[in-house]
């Protein structure tokens, strides 16, 4: 009888301590792994005595505990292994690597000769991929003469440089700004003029 009294009472201190916990977590995002865990223990406290009968109490424990084990594993959040995070990293690199192809090709069509360029990609899980800024370097483009060789002259004075932005580089800012839904803030274009020798 005192064997029945004291799992009847190991049974519902469980219960209690079970309900506060969930009481506790309500809400937060640890509820929907405490609460399975919960269950597969007040099935194992009840079915603990049925399989001391028949002996195989240590078997059934450890399938249990594999099986929870295997619960939580899959509903542990997704975390970023390093192998993950290169594959993440050659998908980032691939993406830009495409984004310059195309961004070439738009500034082909002004005339223009794209000589680096640099996207800001986000690499969180909910942006993933996402454009948050852009850098170009271009020129205007130079007609091609055959395989001639152009050589600029080497000048040895001074310069005052202008460093105001043209309306050429703020129109190309804009259509890129539209076309890759980017602020127009987080893009730097700067074209470099033809020098006449």
């Amino acid at each position: 009888m005192e064997a029945v009294v004291s799992y009847a009472k190991t049974v519902l201190f469980f219960l209690l301590f079970a309900n506060l916990v969930m009481q506790l977590l309500k809400g937060s995002s640890y509820e929907r792994f405490v609460h399975p865990v919960c269950g597969m223990i007040l099935v194992i406290l009840i079915v603990r005595p049925i399989l001391g009968l028949f002996g195989g109490e240590e078997k059934v424990l450890h399938a249990a505990e594999q099986k929870i084990s295997f619960l939580l594993a899959q509903e542990t959040p997704r975390l970023v292994v390093p192998e993950e995070a290169g594959y993440e990293f050659a998908v980032l690199e691939a993406y830009e690597k495409e984004l310059i192809a195309q961004l070439s090709g738009i500034l082909s069509e002004e005339g223009i000769l794209l000589l680096s360029a640099d996207f800001s990609l986000s690499a969180e899980e909910k942006e993933f991929g996402t454009i948050r800024g852009l850098t170009v370097f271009a020129e205007y483009g130079r007609e091609e003469a055959g395989s001639k060789i152009e050589i600029e002259p080497i000048v040895f004075e001074r310069k005052k440089t202008d460093t105001a932005v043209s309306a050429e580089e703020i129109r190309i800012k804009d259509k890129l700004a539209d076309f890759y839904r980017i602020e127009k803030e987080n893009i730097n274009v700067s074209i470099k003029e033809e020098r006449d020798g």
